[in-house]
């Protein structure tokens, strides 16, 4: 029973110590909430729907993702079709990704992207004093917040038993020192 010998007792507590932790610092594993008939399910503050339409929550999360990119790509068109992606898992060069590779083009879309928030119609920068918007920043964070959330909800309406949130949203789609992507 004594502390780091060799014995299965201490490794059981120590296992339990670090569920304990795990436990305080994670999030619930669930977004959805049931009323006490059973008869809706709520998500969050956003909607509460019956069970009769509970086949179209999917569809609703799917649908608030769709728009939520549309917002945040501040009407730039990237023409890439998903099933035409190629990526090269065995590279593990520090900063590859399925993003820089050659056959995807899509190597500058980032900055493309960046060059959209520059004008004037996104209203994220002011040209004239040469400064972002910071309001307006913070509001492209949030709606960057609630299109992980609505992917989130998509997952675990649509993919059955899925990972924990702060496994999603820590996927990486580029390699770094510090470990392969993961996406």
């Amino acid at each position: 029973m004594l502390s780091k010998s060799m014995t299965p007792l201490p490794e059981m507590l120590s296992l339990r110590d670090y569920g304990r932790v795990i436990a305080r610092t994670d999030t619930p594993s669930y977004f959805l909430y049931w009323s006490d008939d059973l008869q809706r399910v709520s998500y969050g503050d956003s909607f509460t729907i019956s069970i009769n339409t509970f086949r179209q929550l999917s569809a609703h999360f799917i649908t608030h993702a769709e728009e939520l990119c549309e917002e945040l790509m501040l009407g730039l068109q990237v023409d890439v079709d998903l099933a035409k992606v190629k990526d090269d898992l065995v590279n593990t060069a520090d900063g590859f990704s399925f993003v820089s590779h050659p056959y995807d083009k899509l190597a500058h879309a980032h900055a493309k992207l960046f060059k959209q928030a520059c004008v004037r119609t996104s209203g994220l920068f002011d040209e004239t004093s040469g400064m972002w918007k910071a309001s307006a920043v913070l509001l492209y964070q949030k709606k960057a917040e609630k299109l992980l959330e609505s992917i989130a909800g998509c997952i675990h309406t649509t993919g059955g038993q899925t990972g924990r949130s702060p496994e999603l949203f820590s996927l990486t789609y580029q390699n770094s020192a510090l470990g392969e992507r993961g996406l």
